[in-house]
């Protein structure tokens, strides 16, 4: 089955194509790209601006990091206060200014977001990136009743047998499927599936199946407005590390016959009851 949303890296390392080009049926125009593009730069610079300067966010975690080391070791031998300060007098001395430090640097940081953030720029800024982005989608024809739904897009490699081994892009990767938001409709007798990019469209005539597959994954990141604990998410078990991975126990493929060659489109198990609306289709274990 050749994944929708794939680069087939089997004999190319560096092969950047997605396989769902030729399905590509609209594109947005430039001028309304290019204003979509400059109002994220203005958003993307205000969050930039929310945050301490690097150093300063290096030294936070320096600080941070002293702090267990030299407050956590006094604990760790288990003796009285008194006779702890008598033995190691720098540890308290350190481990006390870092942590002092530690704190009043967290406590501007969150000051200094919380105004930036908070500002009328910022907001102007975050009105005007919603404004631009729902003038591409006007543009490309996209409805407004259109459903928000994710999708997975992934790097692959084909076995000897013909199965798709998902594989990592580049070295810090840490989740093998990237999770991408669209706005699903159906047109006449096209799935659509609009982005920035523009509208990927699929004859419904093709769609086949909705096929289950009970295999753990890893997706990044999470991009829904609703938070991952949300009761409504519950019954896909769904859980997330430190650093934003997603883990799922199980997944879609919406799969079609295009040109006698099989395709699939994976998608994260929470946004089933969309695409079943959509399609048509009850899912296949």
């Amino acid at each position: 089955m050749k994944p929708f949303f794939g680069n087939d890296r089997t004999t190319d390392k560096k092969n950047d194509y997605m396989n769902a080009e030729p399905f590509l049926v609209a594109t947005p125009p430039a001028q309304a790209s290019r204003m979509q593009e400059l109002s994220g730069e203005a958003v993307d610079e205000t969050i930039r601006e929310s945050r301490l300067p690097l150093f300063a966010r290096i030294f936070t975690w320096i600080c941070g990091y002293l702090a267990l080391i030299c407050l956590g070791s006094l604990v760790w031998e288990r003796v009285p206060i008194r006779a702890a300060y008598a033995n190691a007098p720098q540890l308290f001395w350190v481990g006390g200014v870092c942590l002092v430090l530690f704190v009043v640097l967290l406590i501007l940081g969150h000051r200094k977001q919380k105004a930036v953030l908070e500002s009328e720029d910022a907001d102007r800024y975050v009105d005007r990136l919603a404004e631009t982005t729902n003038d591409v989608f006007s543009q490309l024809g996209v409805p407004e009743t259109a459903e928000e739904v994710n999708a997975l897009g992934f790097f692959y490699r084909v076995k000897k047998d013909g199965e798709v081994r998902p594989c990592k892009g580049f070295a810090m990767q840490l989740a093998l499927y990237f999770n991408y938001t669209f706005r699903a409709y159906v047109d006449g007798e096209r799935f659509c599936l609009a982005n920035l990019e523009g509208v990927y469209a699929v004859p419904l005539a093709e769609l086949k199946a909705i096929r289950t597959v009970r295999k753990r994954i890893a997706l990044s990141p999470w991009v829904k407005d609703d938070p991952i604990t949300d009761d409504k998410f519950k019954p896909y078990k769904l859980g997330m590390d430190k650093y934003g991975t997603v883990y799922a126990k199980w997944y879609h493929v919406l799969e079609f016959e295009h040109d006698g060659e099989t395709w699939g489109i994976w998608f994260p198990n929470y946004e089933l009851p969309a695409y079943e609306k959509l399609t048509g289709l009850k899912a296949e274990e």
